[in-house]
């Protein structure tokens, strides 16, 4: 929008001037007493062109023209400054009060710039000589530097003395406290778990120190002087599930002119079957005349593992035998 003046017509009658004006390409006149000239000014400094007044509204200004000689002037709000740290929005959006922390100086431009600066904290390192494939160098107090050359040797190290050198790893530089980081386990090597002060136990394949499992541990049955049938007697009642060996020792003590004897075991494995097995039967009439043998079978879990023998005699309770029995799990 524009509003131009011009003195188009200075002889206007009754000592007026007339003056004509421009809006909007629409020229119009008004009168206005004689006066002396007008000077237009900008901010105190004379407009380059005192023929005309044209307001442009610039950026975040608005000019209303009321119709009758006004205009407003309005401004319209910029933008929200917001204040960020790291992408994160700091607590106070007022003000921003750069602080220097370790090694970091600021530096005020005077005009809106800040330089922020790393302070070095190293120094110089300097070698007169020559350096070497394979060597290290390092600070040799007052000396420019020392050399230490590769000892070819990969069981040694370079260690953190006063005085720095290749060397093997002693024991002594071995960290023996009670971390469990690098203890054995199933899936890697590594060191023994600190023991448990308890004689009963041992360090088993899992890596951890336990009580072995207790075998079904001699369970043992040791008769002398029968003479009559055995029934059927619990060597292990309620036996855990798994495979054991039963020995046994069956022997004439005392004869008679005809006798038997024989021994039946009793078992259920871990199909839910019921098993048995008998000996031979000793139907000779010799003093000393022993079987013997050892079976493996297998007990299903909570199952009874018995025996039994069944015995003949002529005459009657005249022949004697013993029997021993040995139970073990395998």
């Amino acid at each position: 929008m524009g509003v131009k003046f011009s003195n188009s017509n200075p002889a206007a009658p009754g000592g007026m001037t007339l003056v004509t004006f421009q809006k909007d390409s629409v020229t119009g006149e008004v009168s206005a007493a004689s006066a002396p000239g007008l000077l237009l000014q900008t901010d105190g400094v004379d407009n380059g062109d005192q023929a005309k007044l044209d307001l442009i509204a610039g950026t975040g200004i608005t000019l209303t023209d009321d119709g009758v000689g006004g205009v407003t002037i309005d401004s319209t709000p910029g933008t929200t400054l917001l204040l960020q740290t790291d992408g994160v929005n700091n607590g106070d959006q007022t003000k921003l009060n750069l602080k220097a922390g370790t090694n970091v100086t600021l530096a005020d431009d005077g005009v809106g710039g800040v330089t922020i600066t790393a302070a070095s904290s190293g120094g110089t390192v300097t070698h007169t000589g020559s350096l070497t494939a394979d060597q290290v160098v390092v600070g040799n107090g007052t000396a420019d530097v020392k050399i230490l050359a590769g000892p070819a040797d990969a069981t040694k190290f370079l260690n953190g003395a006063a005085v720095p050198a290749f060397a093997q790893v002693k024991d002594s530089d071995l960290s023996l406290s009670n971390i469990t980081t690098n203890d054995v386990s199933t899936s890697k090597h590594g060191f023994a778990p600190i023991a448990p002060n308890d004689a009963s136990k041992f360090l088993d394949g899992t890596g951890v120190f336990s009580q072995p499992v207790p075998r079904a541990a001699g369970t043992s049955a040791n008769l002398t002087a029968q003479s009559a049938s055995i029934g059927a007697t619990n060597l292990l009642a309620s036996a855990a599930a798994g495979l054991y060996r039963i020995s046994y020792y069956l022997n004439v003590t005392t004869v008679a002119t005809t006798s038997s004897i024989l021994l039946t075991l009793t078992w259920t494995d871990g199909s839910g079957t019921a098993q048995s097995f008998s000996t031979p039967a000793i139907v000779k009439n010799t003093v000393g005349y022993f079987i013997s043998d050892s079976i493996v079978i297998e007990s299903g879990a909570a199952q009874n593992i018995a025996y039994a023998t069944t015995y003949v005699s002529n005459a009657a309770a005249t022949m004697q035998y013993s029997l021993r029995v040995h139970l073990e799990l395998i």
